[in-house]
C-alpha cells in the first residue's frame, strides 16, 4: 500500500523480479483510499456464538457477543472503517 502510483509500479516490478510472475499476479497494490473502498466491499465472517466455554492451551476462554441490531451493527462497522481511513490519512 503506498500513496504514489509510481511507487507502486516500482514495487510491483520488484515483486515481480524478485518472486517471479506467479507471485506477482497475486500481489494486489493498493493506494488508501482504494484499499478502504476494497475493504467495504468484502463480507464480514458472521461471529460464533458459542455458549459453552472452550479451552485452549489451558485457558477456560468464553465468548460473549452483544444483540445489536443490523442498524448498530452497520454504524459500528462505517466507526471502524473511518477510523482506519483516518489513521491511513495521516500516515501520508
Amino acid at each position: 500500500m503506498c500513496v504514489d502510483e509510481d511507487r507502486l509500479r516500482k514495487i510491483a516490478a520488484a515483486v515481480s523480479g524478485s518472486f517471479g510472475h506467479e507471485a506477482a499476479r497475486r500481489t494486489v497494490y493498493y493506494r488508501p483510499d482504494n484499499f478502504i473502498a476494497d475493504m467495504k466491499t468484502l463480507a464480514a465472517p458472521a461471529p460464533k456464538a458459542t455458549a459453552a466455554p472452550e479451552t485452549r492451551r489451558g485457558y477456560r476462554i468464553k465468548r460473549s457477543l452483544p444483540a445489536l441490531t443490523p442498524e448498530e451493527r452497520k454504524q459500528r462497522k462505517d466507526e471502524a472503517v473511518r477510523t482506519i481511513a483516518e489513521t491511513m490519512r495521516g500516515r501520508r
